[in-house]
């Protein structure tokens, strides 16, 4: 396109510097408190993501997002 200014990219952590080609895993939480399908103890959220968490560190991954929508 013409006239459009390229966004820069984003510098990765510095952690990351090293590493060619980073890989992020996505933790995906159940919903939370105050959106519409909350139903169970917050706690089980909380395990839930954990457990994710664990899994996708044990395979390899370099760092980790968290998402709540």
């Amino acid at each position: 396109m013409s006239g459009t200014t390229p966004i820069p990219p984003i510098p990765l952590l510095p952690e990351w510097q090293g590493i060619p080609h980073p890989v992020i895993g996505m933790l995906h939480a159940p919903p939370l408190p105050g959106s519409p399908r909350y139903r169970d103890p917050f706690s089980q959220a909380v395990t839930h993501v954990l457990h994710d968490a664990e899994a996708l560190l044990n395979g390899g991954v370099d760092g980790l997002m968290l998402e709540n929508f």
